[in-house]
Order: structure tokens, then sequence, then C-alpha cells
């Protein structure tokens, strides 16, 4: 069952890295609202906190992209 729920979880994540790549790619980073990502990634804005803790948190993970 851990295996299905980190499958999730990394699914969740990638998610949101791709919305925020693809925010990223339309009007640069400064443009990118965490709460932005959040609808495009289909998913409240405090699951973006919750995963990412910042949007420095969410930069350095879409860097290792």
């Amino acid at each position: 069952m851990g295996e299905v729920r980190d499958a999730a979880r990394q699914r969740l994540r990638d998610s949101i890295v791709d919305a925020a790549r693809r925010q990223t790619i339309a009007g640069g980073w400064d443009g990118v609202r965490m709460g932005g990502v959040a609808a495009a990634a289909g998913v409240s804005r405090q699951t973006v906190y919750n995963e990412f803790g910042t949007k420095a948190g969410l930069a350095e993970e879409l860097a290792k992209r």
C-alpha cells in the first residue's frame, strides 16, 4: 500500500511542477503565483505549500527537472 501512496504523491508533485513549468514558460518566473499553479494543477493552494513549502522550494524542484 505504501508504494501506491508514494506513486500517487509523486504524480501529484509532478502535476504541480508541470503547471509551474507551463506558467514559467508563458510569463516568466516572476509571474508565477502559487495560487495560479494550484489552479492549473487542479489542487488547492495549500496543497502546493504542503508539498513544496515555499515558492523557492517549488523553484528548486522545477530546476531539478
